[in-house]
């Protein structure tokens, strides 16, 4: 194998790699976020049931 067809081998590995690590880091990020909005949203209704409570 000729050194240039190497380098693009060694290349199109390294991007590769590159993005199923990106791909794989925006999917637990989006995981992630959703969890949180979702705690969020629990919490304000939870914290809208104490205060209907406590007004009554």
């Amino acid at each position: 194998m000729s050194l240039k067809k190497q380098i693009k081998s060694i290349i199109g590995q390294g991007i590769a790699r590159t993005n199923r690590e990106r791909e794989i880091f925006d999917q637990d990020f989006s995981r992630i976020s959703k969890q949180i909005a979702d705690g969020k949203s629990e919490m304000k209704e939870r914290a809208k049931k104490r205060r209907l409570i406590q007004n009554k």
